[in-house]
C-alpha cells in the first residue's frame, strides 16, 4: 500500500497515533484495562517509523491535488497556518508554554522553517534554538499530533524532524 500516493501520503496513520486511539477504544471513561495498557507500554518503547515516503511517491500525490503543498514539511506548514488559532488555543492551554499572543511568533517560526525545509540551514535552526519557546512548541506538537487525523505522515515526520532538530 505504500506504494500508493494517497495511502502513503494522507491515509496510513503511525504508532504513536495508533496507539492514543487504541487507548481509548471501547473503553470511554473506564480506562484501559491493564493487560492492554501493558502492551502499549511495550509497543511505545518499540521504536516504529513509518517508511520515508520518496519525493516521487509526494509529487505524484500532489500534483493530482492542487490544494496540497510540493513538499510534505510545506504541507505542515500550511496545514499549521491554516489552523493558526486552534493550534495556539491548544497549546496555550495543554502544553503552559505561555498565552496565544506570546506563542505566535514560536509558530510562525516553526512555520517558517517548515515551508523552507531543505532551503533553511543550519543557521536557522540555530537561531531557533535560542528562543526556548520555539523547541518547546515543536516538540508539543509533534507528541499532540494525530496522523492521520490532523495531517499526512509525511507531514508529521517532517514535523517530528524538525523538533528533532531543535532540540539537539
Amino acid at each position: 500500500m505504500d506504494s500508493v500516493p494517497a495511502y502513503a501520503c494522507r491515509v496510513r496513520g503511525d504508532a504513536a497515533s495508533w496507539r492514543k486511539v487504541l487507548c481509548m477504544a471501547g473503553y470511554g471513561n473506564g480506562g484501559v484495562p491493564p493487560r492492554v495498557l501493558v502492551r502499549m507500554e511495550d509497543a511505545a518503547a518499540a521504536s516504529w517509523n513509518a517508511p520515508e515516503v520518496s519525493e516521487a511517491t509526494w509529487q505524484a500525490y500532489a500534483t493530482e491535488r492542487p490544494h496540497v503543498a510540493e513538499s510534505a514539511a510545506a504541507e505542515a506548514a500550511v496545514t499549521m497556518l491554516r489552523n493558526r488559532q486552534a493550534v495556539l488555543q491548544d497549546a496555550a492551554r495543554r502544553a503552559g508554554l505561555g498565552d496565544r499572543e506570546e506563542l505566535d511568533p514560536a509558530l510562525r517560526i516553526l512555520v517558517g522553517l517548515l515551508a523552507r525545509e531543505g532551503g533553511a540551514g543550519e543557521d536557522d535552526v540555530r537561531v531557533a534554538r535560542q528562543i526556548p519557546t520555539v523547541g518547546r512548541l515543536a516538540a508539543f506538537l509533534a507528541q499532540r499530533m494525530c496522523v492521520p487525523r490532523d495531517m499526512g505522515a509525511p507531514a508529521a515526520a517532517a514535523l517530528q524532524r524538525l523538533a528533532d532538530a531543535l532540540a539537539t
